[in-house]
């Protein structure tokens, strides 16, 4: 049964639906990540024009391939009218976690496609984990090998290895805490170390490292990323204010060529 989304007491895992067969990878991520949390999966689709039938069959479409993978009754979907970031970010509130697309296709619909992205990313209540997809990309579930927290000032340290953390045992991944721009000093290091000894004794079995790159943000760390990584990163306290986020995270998110996961700020920064 298709239902409003932001009627629901609790939304668990969103899966942001635009288009079909392009993402279908958000989908498999989304239910993925919701088996991982024991939480529904709902299945959001912003209609530009509630007549459209091709665009009830996106939905339809979602829901078929989220039901293959989460047989129990635990998917819902859910058509919903207005702007599409305002949508979603409304609906982020009672999330957990929600997954969108990267952008893909032509260079109209990369760059609109791009502006929701960064909109949503940077506006949300909830984490926003955003996958590539279109072209080259296979479709299922990315792969994860290892988490890499992206940290990009100071003192975002310790959120940030939380969130990894929590992903990386997830996955039953290593992590490693970068920071980019920086030699290899006492005075960087030290925080991050502190960051990470925060939260060893809660996830044990993950094996964790500081990782400081000499060379310029965001060139460096996107030279080491792979497409079987999944970054973590922080979106900034003024990202909300400006509409996008800045710096490094918006960097990450245009040109990554794995998921990356944004944070939001703390609750007395929101």
């Amino acid at each position: 049964m298709t239902q409003e989304a932001d009627v629901r007491p609790h939304l668990g895992v969103v899966a942001a639906v635009g288009s079909w067969p392009r993402d279908e990878t958000v989908v498999a991520r989304a239910a993925e990540e919701a088996q991982r949390r024991t939480v529904p999966l709902t299945l959001l689709h912003v209609l530009a024009d509630p007549a459209d039938e091709a665009d009830l069959d996106v939905l339809t479409r979602a829901r078929e391939t989220a039901r293959r993978r989460i047989p129990d009754g635990r998917v819902h979907a859910a058509h919903v009218s207005g702007a599409v970031p305002t949508r979603i970010v409304g609906t982020s509130r009672r999330a957990d976690l929600v997954v969108l697309g990267a952008e893909g296709g032509s260079p109209i619909t990369r760059l609109l496609r791009g502006e929701v992205t960064a909109n949503v990313a940077a506006r949300a209540r909830s984490l926003v984990e955003v996958v590539p997809t279109g072209e080259g990309v296979a479709p299922g579930a990315p792969r994860v090998d290892r988490v890499v927290a992206v940290s990009c000032r100071d003192g975002d340290g310790e959120e940030l290895a939380r969130v990894a953390f929590d992903q990386a045992e997830r996955y039953a991944a290593p992590l490693f805490l970068m920071r980019a721009g920086e030699e290899e000093r006492p005075e960087v290091v030290g925080p991050l170390e502190a960051a990470l000894d925060r939260w060893r004794p809660v996830h044990p079995e993950v094996a964790a490292e500081v990782v400081v790159l000499p060379g310029p943000a965001p060139a460096a760390v996107l030279h080491q990323l792979e497409p079987s990584d999944l970054v973590v990163v922080m979106r900034g306290a003024g990202a909300a204010y400006w509409g996008r986020p800045d710096g490094i995270t918006r960097a990450l998110l245009d040109r990554g060529p794995c998921p990356v996961v944004v944070v939001p700020p703390g609750e007395a920064e929101r």
